[in-house]
């Protein structure tokens, strides 16, 4: 028992290390999307906007919501179309952002040209219950091993019982 909680105390300890890392992974992501951004705001007409567009496009899970100088909605990446449109959701999703990862602002001449909220990934979202599942099975194994337990004492006791009440009957000479 003792091992086995030893070897899911460093599972869990191993899982939040990942969740931190991929977090911090997501967040290069959404930096290098925020320069990539800035290269295409800060770009000429004469300029290959390949390698730019293609940072740009790369962005396929996490969701962000651009919110330009003056506090409008300028774009949305990954989040549903439908719902974009009603602007207390918007706020509200934008408040969550918040929560999760730290606001990333597009500078443009040392102005903020826009901000970059974003959120955390759908498989960023299902790590964060992987350690709950695996406390549920702990518990559940650990409930297995005291019912086994439990039930091999009681089946002891009444083995001792029951032979204890031959000895008796067998002592008075009246047959069980």
């Amino acid at each position: 028992v003792i091992i086995s909680f030893a070897i899911v105390s460093l599972i869990l300890w191993k899982t939040y290390e990942f969740f931190q890392h991929f977090k911090d992974e997501e967040r290069n992501k959404m930096e290098n999307w925020s320069f990539a951004q800035t290269e295409l705001v800060n770009s000429s007409t004469n300029t290959n906007l390949n390698l730019t567009l293609k940072i740009l496009n790369s962005n396929t899970s996490t969701p962000m919501i651009v919110i330009d100088k003056e506090g409008n909605l300028s774009s949305t990446k990954n989040i549903n179309e439908n719902k974009i449109e009603d602007p207390e959701y918007v706020n509200k999703l934008i408040e969550i952002f918040k929560s999760e990862n730290k606001p990333i602002e597009i500078k443009y001449q040392g102005k903020v040209y826009s901000t970059i909220y974003y959120g955390n990934s759908p498989l960023l979202n299902k790590l964060k219950y992987y350690p709950l599942a695996l406390m549920l099975i702990v518990v559940l194994f650990g409930a297995v091993i005291f019912f086994f337990y439990s039930s091999n004492k009681n089946a002891t006791q009444n083995k001792l019982w029951s032979g204890m009440a031959k000895e008796t009957a067998h002592q008075i000479g009246t047959p069980l």
